[in-house]
This record gives C-alpha cells, structure tokens and sequence, in this order.
C-alpha cells in the first residue's frame, strides 16, 4: 500500500510540474490568442507524426529577441508536455535563427539531452530546420600508410532542408495544402 501511494504521488507531481500551461493545444492556443505574436511565435508540429510544439518568447530585456520551444504533444508517449525542447536565437538575417534544439530522449532521467546546434529558416508558415555541420574533419585511416590511400568515404546526399515543421496556430494565411478546381 505505501508503494502504491509513492507511485501515486510521484507520477501526480511529474505531471503537475511538468505541463506547466502545456496540458493540451488548446490551452496553449488560448494564452497566444491573447498577445500580439512574433513570426516565429506559435503552435508548430513537425513533419511527419511529429511532436506538436509550442515558440514562445522569453523575456529579454536586451539584444535579439529569443525564444523558447517547448512540447505541448509528442507521439512518444514518456515525453512529458512542458519539457523545454530548445532555445532559439534571432539573428540580424531575416527570418532565419540559431537553435539549440535537445535531440536525445533519456529514459531514466525522463528529460531530454544532448544539445546540437540548428539553423530555423521561416518561409510561407514552415519552418526549415538545417543542421549545422563542423567544417573540420579528419580522417584518421589515411595516418596507416599504404592500406587505405584511396579514402574511400560515404556521403549521404539527401538534402539538409527536408526537415521542419508546419505552423498550427496562428492559422495560416495561405492553405498548407492547395485547393485546386
């Protein structure tokens, strides 16, 4: 019985603190209704099955506006709503910003991990995520002499620019899928 009651408690305050005002879309729908909203701001859900997200801006007294991504719905089930997703950066270029977007699901701490850094390129209410790639690269196989001179390497050449997300809310101004007669 004092198990049950643990469990019980445990899994009511990883609710309670988790959600935060991300219970449910609608709720997060209700609260931006309410301002007037940046470009970037909104309900976003990525490609795919993907998790529906929430931008919103963080309070920030100086320099570039940032904001935050946070997960309102995800179709992993231990994904918590409320769980901060990423941290996004304006820069002086229109319409594009730095992410630093958590890729990594940890199971037993039940949080996300390992940052990488991203580009957001908005264009026509989506937003285009891009990788960003080191510069430098060494292989280490070319040091053994005479074995592998040729060098030989793999290059996957699908484009970076697939990957994104498709605006929610606000609604967008043109359809996501076009009406034809």
């Amino acid at each position: 019985m004092r198990r049950m009651l643990f469990i019980a408690f445990f899994l009511a305050s990883m609710s309670a603190s988790a959600a935060d005002g991300y219970n449910s879309v609608e709720e997060v729908r209700l609260r931006m209704a309410s301002r007037m909203l940046d470009p970037i701001e909104g309900i976003w859900q990525f490609t795919g099955e993907g998790a529906v997200v929430a931008i919103e801006r963080r309070n920030s007294e100086f320099g570039l506006p940032s904001y935050s991504m946070t997960v309102i719905d995800s179709p992993q089930r231990s994904l918590l709503p409320g769980t901060p997703m990423a941290s996004i950066t304006s820069t002086v270029k229109s319409a594009t910003f730095e992410a630093v977007i958590l890729t990594h699901f940890n199971a037993s701490s039940m949080k996300l991990s390992r940052p990488k850094k991203f580009l957001l390129i908005l264009n026509d209410e989506r937003l285009t995520i891009k990788p960003v790639k080191a510069k430098l690269s060494l292989n280490i196989l070319r040091l053994i002499p005479y074995a592998y001179r040729l060098g030989l390497s793999y290059r996957d050449h699908r484009p970076d620019d697939l990957d994104g997300c498709v605006r929610i809310f606000p609604a967008p101004s043109k359809p996501i899928i076009p009406v034809h007669l």
